[in-house]
């Protein structure tokens, strides 16, 4: 064995001596040789071949030792070359992961999607004889009516509330049906409910990534924002910032945040995410996420969301009653969100027609006459509204926020795509931490033909807006701003399964498995994260 051979040498010399290296590893191997022969003299001969094994230096010894040690590591290489062997064999039972490249079936099944959405879309406006385009004044009326009245006169009808394009089990049941070509079928056999697979990361890459969530650290940050400014904005919007004192907050030194009222730089959204990451204060929440999510932008977005309003206002689309339906639908089913109906409506209406999002945000190819840019509405999409409702009274502002958060974070969870942050490599990390901590919770839930993706998938799809309370939603939001990432979202939905592991362990039937899990209301959001992510034998800790 020329490979045997040549691999012993670099632990043993030619002269029989043994090279500086890991002797404790020489002296386990032997041990476990001599006792895998079941020989009662062989005690005698370990402690006869510890006390030969030099610690350093390549003098030579007796070669028993040696020869104990050559025999072992013979029997390791075997045995590792008879395991890779039948790991080559049965390679195909573990899909191939695949990495940040582009799919040709991925980009196949989001076409074929997007197709499914405008037929569906074009359905609706053929049944109910929706016209595209309709003046929002009447032939012998002058003026527009003002933002209030258009939302006011904005209704579901001739639509039904419960009326939608697509929600989330259309798109988990795309998401299910996705195939590599390059797979053989039986690979996908060992959970049966999984998509392609991703790279996803580790338990411990989570760990690094959401350090913050340690429970060693405060989660909740009392700061106080600075009144005086780094720098007077209105000399130079790229003028250099001047820090002002450090503040001693949560064990760390940050630095003080300036008052966005009169200042903006680009350096905002840095100095503000070590104070989010911990969870905002309820008084500071509005200035710290406008500065996060907005803080490079010139602070002109009233002027510019009466402009867009202005041209909103001229003509109705069949989109706007969608968005009334979805709006009236969520809002009567959440006590928390009825009074932000109009809120909700009028700030949806502006995403939908706004013509600075380009139609990379959208998924379909109609006209602008159907859709302005792009994106569809679809059920739930109030609910990325509704929270922001109860922390930016002014809705310009409101209005602002929200588009950069879904542009950034949100449209990635409703449209099939292979982004690190995308819904499919979520849906991929959320099977992975169930696989990996919870195996048994796993195969039980398989055994009562429980698919545990199908129960968490409208949690991440909604970004669990809708089914927490809206004080919990916020602090979640706090965590995906603040760590620039939305492994919150599997990691909260794992964490909700562990928590919840010994009454589903009980559970008979796919009925009772629904019904441990349908009310969150009651959730700690943090407290349940730090649990997940940093419990070392979470199968016996709950």
């Amino acid at each position: 064995m020329a490979d045997d051979d040549s691999s012993t040498g670099s632990a043993v010399s030619s002269d029989g001596g043994c090279r500086p290296m890991d002797v404790m590893f020489l002296r386990l191997l032997v041990e476990k040789a001599v006792l895998a022969k079941g020989a009662s003299a062989g005690i005698n001969s370990i402690s006869t071949s510890k006390r030969s094994l030099p610690s350093t230096g390549a003098a030579k010894h007796d070669t028993d030792p040696m020869a104990m040690c050559r025999e072992a590591i013979q029997e390791y290489l075997r045995h590792t070359a008879m395991k890779h062997s039948l790991q080559q064999q049965k390679a195909w039972i573990q899909p191939p992961v695949l990495g940040d490249v582009e799919l040709d079936f991925f980009q196949a099944a989001r076409q074929a999607w997007h197709r499914k959405i405008d037929c569906r879309l074009n359905l609706i406006i053929t049944e109910h004889h929706m016209p595209l385009t309709l003046p929002s004044t009447s032939p012998n009326s002058a003026t527009l009516p003002s933002r209030e009245v258009f939302v006011d006169r904005t209704r579901p009808e001739p639509l039904k509330t419960s009326m939608f394009v697509y929600d989330h089990q259309d798109l988990l049941r795309e998401y299910l049906a996705l195939r590599n070509p390059n797979m053989r079928e039986d690979a996908y056999a060992p959970l049966e409910f999984a998509g392609p697979r991703f790279a996803t990361p580790s338990l411990s890459a989570l760990r690094s990534l959401l350090h913050d969530l340690n429970p060693s650290l405060p989660q909740e940050a009392k700061i106080r924002i600075s009144r005086r400014c780094w720098t007077q904005y209105n000399a130079s919007p790229n003028q250099p910032s001047q820090a002002t004192a450090a503040p001693f907050v949560g064990g760390k030194h940050k630095p003080s945040l300036p008052n966005t009222n009169h200042c903006l730089c680009p350096t905002l959204a840095t100095h503000a995410m070590p104070y989010i990451t911990s969870g905002c204060p309820v008084a500071q929440r509005a200035t710290l996420w406008y500065m996060a999510t907005c803080g490079a932008d010139p602070n002109d977005y009233a002027l510019k969301y009466d402009e867009l309003w202005h041209e909103i206002r001229q003509v109705r689309r069949p989109v706007d009653h969608l968005l009334a339906a979805d709006a009236k639908y969520q809002t009567n089913l959440d006590d928390n969100y009825f009074v932000f109906y109009d809120v909700i409506l009028e700030v949806m209406i502006a995403l939908i027609r706004d013509p600075a999002l380009s139609s990379e945000y959208g998924c379909t190819s109609l006209g602008a006459d159907v859709v302005p840019n792009g994106i569809v509405p679809f059920r739930g999409l109030c609910l990325f509204v509704a929270p922001l409702a109860f922390i930016y009274p002014r809705t310009p502002q409101l209005y602002r926020v929200f588009v950069k958060l879904y542009t950034r974070y949100f449209r990635l969870l409703h449209t099939l795509n292979e982004y690190p942050n995308g819904i499919a490599r979520l849906s991929q990390t959320f099977l992975d931490l169930m696989q990996v901590r919870l195996p048994h919770l796993l195969l039980h839930l398989k055994g009562l033909g429980v698919n545990p993706l199908e129960i968490a998938f409208p949690w991440m799809f909604q970004a669990f807006s809708g089914y927490l309370l809206p004080e919990q939603v916020l602090l979640l939001w706090d965590r995906i701003i603040g760590f620039d990432t939305l492994h919150v979202l599997p990691l909260l939905s794992f964490a909700l399964f562990a928590f919840r592991q010994r009454a589903l362990a009980v559970a008979r039937t796919k009925r009772d498995v629904e019904f441990v899990m349908a009310d969150l209301r009651s959730i700690a959001v943090v407290p349940l994260m730090q649990y997940a992510l940093f419990a070392r034998d979470i199968a016996t800790a709950a």
